[in-house]
């Protein structure tokens, strides 16, 4: 799980004073995984007759 509330301390580096402690509301979830595809590719035609693939 993701804690997703405020960080306890100031981008000065001094520390904030929380007045209430970690929320259930305040998690949150895994990041997803990607979903590979195969992988597509494309045919460029160039100069003198070529191709890129």
């Amino acid at each position: 799980m993701q804690y997703q509330g405020k960080s306890r301390r100031k981008f000065t580096g001094g520390r904030r004073i929380a007045s209430k402690g970690k929320r259930k509301l305040e998690l949150g979830r895994e990041a997803a995984e990607p979903h590979m595809d195969e992988t597509r590719r494309k045919n460029v035609d160039t100069l003198g007759g070529n191709r890129k693939v």
